[in-house]
């Protein structure tokens, strides 16, 4: 071979390398930017992801305050509702209290009624009786009565001899627990609280009048 013919021989072998050199450097070229690309891609998902992670975090704790807000309103109404229960018991015992009160009053009231209403009667029956035994006497004994305020005024004549027409008084008075009461008496008689006292035990006007008048009697003519 001589010299020409081997300046060909380096000259395609240079070639060749070249061509192989700027190929692999080429391959290297695209390899690189392929994982450049890959590194970029690989760094967008991460990002993406970490927006993502970070919205669910925000989101979670959006409704982690939410679920506290709601959880402190509650409990808010929970108290409220306990202190209204506390209050409607408290009102239903004070009611029950109330309505009992109001009930033994009406039952003290009528008991008063109904005792007041007897008191009446015992008194108009006494009044009654004290009437009679005025009419009954009145004629015979020279008795005359007068109707006061609250007592009755008797007054009797025929008693003295020596003067008939004088007038001996005295006055009844029925009392709250219907018991007889003397309030006058003229002239007054040394016997008279013995007579109040058997009226009092017999409830018979007619023998306090007859009493009274032979205390009188004994009095005048003595």
């Amino acid at each position: 071979m001589d010299l020409l013919d081997l300046e060909h021989e380096l000259s395609r072998v240079r070639s060749a390398l070249d061509s192989w050199s700027d190929c692999k450097q080429q391959s290297a070229e695209e390899a690189k930017d392929s994982h450049a690309q890959f590194l970029q891609d690989q760094h967008g998902k991460m990002q993406g992801m970490k927006m993502k992670q970070g919205q669910m975090e925000s989101a979670a704790l959006l409704v982690k305050q939410r679920l506290e807000r709601e959880q402190r309103e509650a409990e808010s109404l929970q108290d409220a509702s306990s202190s209204l229960r506390a209050e409607k018991d408290a009102m239903c015992k004070r009611l029950i209290a109330l309505q009992e009160s109001l009930h033994s009053f009406e039952q003290e009231q009528l008991h008063r009624e109904t005792e007041a209403k007897k008191e009446d009667s015992v008194k108009q029956k006494k009044v009654a009786a004290l009437r009679k035994a005025l009419s009954m006497y009145s004629g015979r004994l020279g008795l005359e009565f007068k109707q006061g305020t609250d007592e009755l005024l008797l007054e009797m004549t025929q008693i003295q001899a020596s003067h008939p027409q004088r007038v001996f008084k005295v006055a009844v008075r029925v009392l709250p627990d219907n018991s007889y009461s003397v309030t006058q008496c003229d002239p007054p008689v040394e016997k008279l609280s013995q007579l109040v006292q058997q009226l009092n035990l017999s409830n018979s006007f007619g023998d306090f009048v007859k009493g009274l008048r032979r205390e009188f009697s004994r009095l005048a003519n003595s």
